[in-house]
């Protein structure tokens, strides 16, 4: 079948109950990137359902353990319905994930409706802004408005702040005037293997310098 998107996979992998096994894996393989790379931290996201698995939180520590890396170089990536969900075992892995040293980030941050609780009632490092307003810059006012919010609001609790879906210099251009700590999208590169990481930022920073 060729390369098969995320959105297709885990939702069949969480059906099927196959999502552990493939966290697993994931923190396995991101766990040997930061070994390699041991200034950069290593982004991974969750699925709501690795929470149900009460021994999840203690098998993620302990792989990160026994890779010999810092936990800092991990930051876990949550769904607001993660942080507000009110079951202590969910609430339980995160306060072990923080700590054990790991970073958090609460993804798609704007969608949901209790983003500003979230923040003020759970210790993140920081927020990503979802694509869906990054993508409407430069065509509605109001994606500038809540972008340039989100950002002032990150930055007035001391967060960093990540813009999601960055595929035009123009978007690139405003977050970085708007104070944006980090880009993330295809104007800088798709996903590429591990192997091809050393490779690719080369061509990028050779791009800038050009």
């Amino acid at each position: 079948m060729g390369w098969v998107p995320p959105q297709q996979f885990v939702p069949v992998a969480e059906e099927t109950g196959l999502i552990s096994a493939l966290g697993d894996h994931v923190l396995s393989e991101a766990c040997e990137v930061a070994r390699e790379w041991p200034h950069l931290t290593i982004a991974i996201n969750l699925s709501p359902v690795q929470f149900c698995d009460e021994d999840f939180a203690e098998r993620a520590c302990r792989l990160v353990r026994e890779a010999g890396i810092d936990p800092s170089q991990i930051e876990f990536e949550v769904t607001e319905g993660v942080v507000l969900d009110q079951n202590e075992l969910v609430r339980g892995a995160l306060r072990r994930f923080r700590k054990a040293g790991f970073r958090i980030a609460l993804d798609d941050f704007g969608t949901g409706y209790s983003s500003l609780s979230c923040l003020r009632n759970f210790d993140v490092d920081r927020i990503k802004i979802d694509k869906s307003f990054t993508q409407g810059l430069g065509q509605s006012l109001e994606s500038s408005a809540i972008i340039t919010a989100v950002i002032t609001l990150g930055h007035a609790m001391g967060l960093q702040v990540t813009a999601e879906g960055v595929e035009t210099s123009g978007q690139h251009e405003y977050l970085r005037s708007a104070g944006c700590n980090m880009l993330q999208g295809y104007l800088f590169s798709k996903a590429v293997p591990a192997s091809e990481l050393r490779q690719s930022i080369e061509r990028y920073k050779q791009g800038r310098a050009a």
